[in-house]
Parts: C-alpha cells; sequence; structure tokens
C-alpha cells in the first residue's frame, strides 16, 4: 500500500513539475533578428513573414512555432520550434 501511494504522489508531482515547463514558450536563440521585408516585395510573399503559431497533427500532436525572420522575392529565413 505504501508504494502505490508513493508511486501515486510521485506521478502527481511529475505532471505538476513538468507540465508549465512543455507548455512555456520555446527557446529564442540570442542572435534571432526579423527584418521588415521591403515594400516593393508583392503582398502575397510579404503575408508570410512575421510569427506563426499552431498544433501539428499526425502520430504526435505537437506544438508549432515558426518564425519567418527575412524573406524576399528569392528566398526565405526560418525559425522552427516544435514540441510536445
Amino acid at each position: 500500500m505504501k508504494r502505490f501511494v508513493l508511486l501515486a504522489i510521485s506521478v502527481a508531482l511529475v505532471g505538476i513539475l513538468f507540465c508549465p515547463v512543455v507548455m512555456s514558450a520555446p527557446p529564442m536563440p540570442d542572435d534571432l533578428q526579423i527584418v521588415q521585408p521591403d515594400p516593393s516585395l508583392p503582398k502575397e510573399l510579404s503575408a508570410f513573414w512575421g510569427k506563426w503559431e499552431g498544433e501539428g497533427r499526425g502520430r504526435l500532436d505537437v506544438g508549432l512555432f515558426l518564425i519567418v525572420q527575412k524573406i524576399d522575392q528569392e528566398k526565405a529565413s526560418l525559425y522552427l520550434w516544435y514540441g510536445g
């Protein structure tokens, strides 16, 4: 009976202590720079610039966080974080 109580308390404490870590914002690199797109860039492309959040569905449900740091006619620089 003591083992069961100890196990139940341990499971509850792990859930309480680690849940906020999983749900917290993703870590950001110190050198992350977000550059405003050039005004001449078509709106269809410049609309992708900025921060995006969402959820991925599939084998695992994960939180997604994407930053389009810089975008131009040729390419885009991205920062992607995902966690479950």
